[in-house]
């Protein structure tokens, strides 16, 4: 990338001479195959959402989709339609599997 190896003030004249702005260049989304000068870098929540999409949870769509770009609630909503989903599909309702649980 254009701006590796440069301290914030190097960046901010690279990028103003790019013709654009600190504050776009901090909109830009993080892509998922980013790799930082550490190593590649992820939160526990892109981890589960990266292992999510390797399983092909996001299929058709998952070259399209930045887990990197999740947030926690989100990541809550997805795992909710996706149990209901597996429920769903074996056709338990919620409370039937809850129920199903309690007399084991």
């Amino acid at each position: 990338m254009f701006l590796q190896g440069l301290d914030l003030p190097e960046v901010l004249v690279e990028v103003e001479k790019r013709g654009s702005s600190f504050d776009e260049l901090l909109t830009i989304p993080e892509q998922d195959d980013w790799i930082y000068s550490d190593g590649k870098s992820t939160s526990c929540i892109a981890f589960i959402l990266e292992m999510y999409k390797e399983a092909g949870l996001f299929d058709p769509i998952a070259s399209s989709v930045q887990v990197t770009e999740f947030t926690v609630s989100l990541l809550g909503s997805l795992v909710s339609v996706f149990w209901t989903a597996v429920l769903r599909f074996f056709n338990f309702t919620p409370t039937q599997f809850i129920g199903s649980i309690e007399h084991i």
